[in-house]
């Protein structure tokens, strides 16, 4: 297997994405977590109001994720490859822009160390998909 094939790297971001986020969501993780990632204390209402935003957050990816499976699985190279990088730059176009809309609000998710794994698997991916471009389908001379 060449290290930067595009149906694996899609399907481990995917499977990353839907993973993480599920399991988020189903112990309310990010809600319970919401209040700390604003800089001045919250009342009870905005407290309410940021678990919000951290649900949407945590959907969004999980939509990214279940998006990234399916081209995995359902796409062949190049179409794989073509809509990976578009799925990705997708998704760090939408995390960018979003933290960095609410960082003017006083919002600060930090950068634990997690982090690097959720930024640096689909960064591979979108490096794998952005290689394989112009790659020419199994079975064309």
């Amino acid at each position: 297997m060449a290290f930067f094939n595009t149906r694996f790297w899609l399907l481990v971001s995917g499977t990353l994405f839907t993973a993480f986020t599920t399991i988020s969501a189903l112990t309310a993780d990010f809600t319970v977590e919401a209040r700390g990632y604003w800089a001045d204390s919250l009342s009870d209402r905005e407290a309410e109001i940021a678990a919000v935003v951290e649900l949407v957050f945590t959907f969004h990816i999980l939509a990214l994720g279940l998006v990234n499976l399916a081209i995995g699985l359902l796409a062949t190279d190049p179409l794989r490859a073509r809509l990976g990088v578009v799925a990705m730059v997708a998704f760090f176009l939408s995390q960018f822009l979003s933290v960095g809309a609410a960082v003017q609000f006083g919002y600060d998710p930090g950068f634990p160390p997690i982090a690097f794994v959720i930024v640096g698997i689909p960064l591979v991916t979108l490096i794998a998909c952005a290689v394989r471009w112009n790659s020419r389908p199994l079975g064309d001379a």
